[in-house]
Protein backbone atom coordinates (compact mmCIF):
# COMPACT_ATOMS: atom_id res chain seq x y z
CA UNK A 1 0.00 0.00 0.00
CA UNK A 2 3.07 2.66 1.31
CA UNK A 3 5.01 2.02 -2.57
CA UNK A 4 1.26 2.42 -4.18
CA UNK A 5 1.39 5.53 -2.82
CA UNK A 6 5.09 6.50 -3.06
CA UNK A 7 4.39 5.26 -6.44
CA UNK A 8 1.56 7.96 -7.10
CA UNK A 9 3.46 10.81 -5.13
CA UNK A 10 5.92 10.31 -7.83
CA UNK A 11 4.03 10.09 -10.67
CA UNK A 12 2.08 13.29 -9.41
CA UNK A 13 5.61 15.17 -9.18
CA UNK A 14 7.26 14.06 -12.26
CA UNK A 15 3.56 14.81 -14.73
CA UNK A 16 3.52 18.33 -12.59
CA UNK A 17 7.21 18.92 -13.46
CA UNK A 18 6.80 17.99 -17.41
CA UNK A 19 3.67 20.29 -17.20
CA UNK A 20 5.38 23.18 -16.26
CA UNK A 21 8.27 22.71 -18.14
CA UNK A 22 5.94 22.97 -21.19
CA UNK A 23 4.23 25.91 -20.11
CA UNK A 24 7.29 27.54 -19.78
CA UNK A 25 9.37 26.83 -22.54
CA UNK A 26 5.90 27.03 -25.08
CA UNK A 27 3.99 29.28 -23.76
CA UNK A 28 5.98 31.76 -21.46
CA UNK A 29 9.37 31.86 -23.72
CA UNK A 30 7.64 31.70 -27.34
CA UNK A 31 4.50 33.95 -26.94
CA UNK A 32 4.55 36.10 -23.98
CA UNK A 33 8.12 36.81 -23.63
CA UNK A 34 11.81 37.86 -25.68
CA UNK A 35 14.66 38.14 -23.45
CA UNK A 36 16.30 39.83 -25.98
CA UNK A 37 16.12 42.12 -28.85
CA UNK A 38 17.63 39.45 -30.57
CA UNK A 39 15.14 36.83 -29.82
CA UNK A 40 12.30 39.27 -31.33
CA UNK A 41 14.30 39.44 -34.54
CA UNK A 42 14.25 35.44 -34.45
CA UNK A 43 10.87 35.17 -34.97
CA UNK A 44 10.61 37.13 -38.30
CA UNK A 45 11.36 36.01 -41.81
CA UNK A 46 14.48 36.66 -43.85
CA UNK A 47 18.49 36.95 -41.67
CA UNK A 48 19.48 39.12 -39.18
CA UNK A 49 22.11 41.22 -40.53
CA UNK A 50 22.08 44.20 -38.48
CA UNK A 51 21.45 44.78 -34.39
CA UNK A 52 22.70 48.06 -32.68
CA UNK A 53 21.80 49.07 -29.36
CA UNK A 54 20.41 52.24 -29.44
CA UNK A 55 20.07 52.89 -25.47
CA UNK A 56 19.47 50.03 -22.75
CA UNK A 57 15.86 49.88 -23.54
CA UNK A 58 15.64 50.36 -27.56
CA UNK A 59 17.63 48.37 -30.60
CA UNK A 60 17.68 48.93 -33.88
CA UNK A 61 17.22 45.39 -35.94
CA UNK A 62 17.64 45.01 -39.82
CA UNK A 63 16.91 41.96 -41.71
CA UNK A 64 17.40 40.93 -44.88
CA UNK A 65 14.11 39.37 -47.00
CA UNK A 66 14.44 37.84 -50.52
CA UNK A 67 12.80 41.12 -51.85
CA UNK A 68 14.85 43.72 -49.87
CA UNK A 69 15.22 45.11 -45.93
CA UNK A 70 13.09 45.36 -42.88
CA UNK A 71 14.04 47.85 -40.46
CA UNK A 72 12.52 47.17 -36.79
CA UNK A 73 12.26 49.51 -34.14
CA UNK A 74 12.79 47.18 -31.20
CA UNK A 75 11.77 48.01 -27.65
CA UNK A 76 12.05 46.50 -23.97
CA UNK A 77 9.32 46.51 -21.69
CA UNK A 78 7.56 44.58 -18.93
CA UNK A 79 7.61 41.66 -20.61
CA UNK A 80 10.53 41.55 -22.51
CA UNK A 81 11.14 42.90 -25.99
CA UNK A 82 8.84 43.77 -28.65
CA UNK A 83 8.96 44.96 -32.22
CA UNK A 84 7.58 48.45 -31.89
CA UNK A 85 7.63 49.88 -35.69
CA UNK A 86 8.95 48.78 -38.85
CA UNK A 87 10.27 50.10 -42.24
CA UNK A 88 10.56 48.20 -45.45
CA UNK A 89 13.26 48.94 -48.24
CA UNK A 90 13.08 46.66 -51.72
CA UNK A 91 16.37 45.57 -52.69
CA UNK A 92 17.76 47.49 -55.77
CA UNK A 93 17.66 46.28 -58.91
CA UNK A 94 19.21 45.82 -62.31
CA UNK A 95 16.89 48.80 -63.76
CA UNK A 96 17.31 50.98 -60.29
CA UNK A 97 21.19 50.32 -59.07
CA UNK A 98 20.21 52.11 -55.78
CA UNK A 99 17.12 51.93 -53.92
CA UNK A 100 17.04 53.86 -50.59
CA UNK A 101 14.36 55.37 -48.01
CA UNK A 102 14.32 57.55 -45.21
CA UNK A 103 11.98 57.41 -42.47
CA UNK A 104 11.18 57.64 -38.54
CA UNK A 105 10.97 54.71 -36.69
CA UNK A 106 8.63 54.73 -32.77
CA UNK A 107 9.80 53.41 -29.88
CA UNK A 108 7.95 52.79 -26.95
CA UNK A 109 7.39 56.05 -24.80
CA UNK A 110 6.95 57.89 -28.58
CA UNK A 111 10.60 57.93 -28.56
CA UNK A 112 11.40 58.51 -32.53
CA UNK A 113 14.54 57.35 -34.67
CA UNK A 114 15.06 58.60 -38.27
CA UNK A 115 16.73 56.00 -39.96
CA UNK A 116 18.51 56.08 -43.79
CA UNK A 117 18.14 52.65 -45.53
CA UNK A 118 20.10 52.37 -48.75
CA UNK A 119 20.74 49.44 -51.33
CA UNK A 120 23.08 49.67 -54.04
CA UNK A 121 24.19 46.83 -56.70
CA UNK A 122 26.23 49.86 -58.07
CA UNK A 123 30.13 48.51 -58.06
CA UNK A 124 31.51 51.85 -58.99
CA UNK A 125 29.86 53.51 -55.82
CA UNK A 126 32.57 53.29 -52.66
CA UNK A 127 30.57 54.95 -50.12
CA UNK A 128 27.54 57.29 -49.44
CA UNK A 129 27.33 60.24 -47.47
CA UNK A 130 23.78 62.02 -46.36
CA UNK A 131 23.11 65.15 -44.24
CA UNK A 132 19.91 67.41 -43.99
CA UNK A 133 19.00 70.47 -45.21
CA UNK A 134 21.07 72.64 -42.52
CA UNK A 135 23.97 70.54 -43.57
CA UNK A 136 24.02 68.11 -40.96
CA UNK A 137 26.20 64.99 -41.43
CA UNK A 138 24.72 61.60 -41.00
CA UNK A 139 27.45 58.71 -40.53
CA UNK A 140 26.35 55.70 -42.37
CA UNK A 141 27.68 51.91 -41.95
CA UNK A 142 27.71 49.75 -44.47
CA UNK A 143 26.86 45.66 -44.92
CA UNK A 144 28.10 43.99 -47.48
CA UNK A 145 27.13 40.62 -49.24
CA UNK A 146 26.87 39.14 -52.72
CA UNK A 147 26.83 41.94 -54.99
CA UNK A 148 24.71 43.41 -52.90
CA UNK A 149 25.65 46.27 -50.29
CA UNK A 150 23.12 47.80 -47.46
CA UNK A 151 24.58 51.44 -46.08
CA UNK A 152 22.48 52.42 -43.12
CA UNK A 153 22.63 54.80 -40.44
CA UNK A 154 21.00 57.04 -37.65
CA UNK A 155 21.42 60.27 -36.73
CA UNK A 156 21.35 60.86 -32.74
CA UNK A 157 18.98 63.68 -33.02
CA UNK A 158 15.94 64.17 -36.21
CA UNK A 159 16.50 65.80 -38.74
CA UNK A 160 15.73 68.89 -40.67
CA UNK A 161 13.97 69.24 -43.79
CA UNK A 162 15.36 67.08 -47.45
CA UNK A 163 17.84 64.75 -47.42
CA UNK A 164 20.08 64.58 -49.45
CA UNK A 165 22.07 61.30 -50.54
CA UNK A 166 25.36 61.56 -52.51
CA UNK A 167 27.43 58.21 -53.73
CA UNK A 168 31.03 58.51 -54.31
CA UNK A 169 33.05 56.54 -55.97
CA UNK A 170 36.99 55.36 -54.85
CA UNK A 171 38.64 58.15 -55.69
CA UNK A 172 36.22 60.87 -54.36
CA UNK A 173 34.29 61.67 -57.66
CA UNK A 174 30.35 62.48 -57.45
CA UNK A 175 28.64 59.04 -59.23
CA UNK A 176 24.69 59.86 -57.44
CA UNK A 177 22.52 62.04 -55.82
CA UNK A 178 19.09 61.64 -54.62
Amino acid sequence: MKNKNRSEIILKGVISFLIAALLYNFIWNEFIINPTASTVLEKKDGEQVVLKHIDDKQSLGIMRTQDGYYAYALSEGFLGWSITDEVYLPKATNKEKVSSTNDTLIYKKNKELDVILISSLNNSISYFESYDENGKEVILDTNREQNIELHYGYPEESLFGKLTIDGYSSDDKLLYRE
